[in-house]
């Protein structure tokens, strides 16, 4: 057995299991965090606005995003569609200079979108405890339900 959903424990089933709970991730969310009152944060806009300029078709609008939720520090918002993760990671790795970068899917579970499945570029940002302890109180530790 392999990761949280199990998906090894029934290898000649592997493509159907995969197929199902990937069903569970409707988009990824791209932050691009920064120091606030720094030049870190025009380079946060101009990182976001040029994935956007180069991956049209599979970005959506930008969003700033203060110190809320699980996020810690300011940061900039790009949605993706789920079928260009690899290419908007490659676009990233390369053009992200010294920025800390999150990528992780939206699945419905807060817990595991920001830990578990998360995806970093740079030096990790730490995520809000608060945010988390609450989040757990309230829905527990748990996977989202697949199919």
């Amino acid at each position: 057995m392999c990761g949280p959903y199990g998906l090894w424990k029934d290898p000649d089933n592997l493509k159907k299991e995969w197929e199902k709970v990937s069903k569970s991730i409707s988009h990824y969310d791209v932050h691009i965090y920064f120091n606030e009152g720094t030049l870190e944060g025009f380079e946060a806009r101009q990182l976001a606005e040029a994935l956007t300029r180069a991956f049209p078709d599979v970005t959506s609008e930008i969003y700033d995003v203060p110190v809320v939720g699980p996020h810690t520090k300011p940061n900039v918002e790009v949605v993706i569609d789920k079928k260009a993760l690899g290419e908007i990671m490659q676009f990233l790795q390369i053009n992200r200079g010294e920025l800390s970068v999150l990528v992780h899917p939206r699945t419905g579970d807060e817990q595991a979108d920001h830990h578990r499945s998360a995806l970093w570029l740079g030096e990790k940002v730490e995520m809000s405890k608060i945010f988390f302890d609450a989040w757990n109180a309230k829905h527990g530790n748990r996977p989202p339900k697949h199919g």
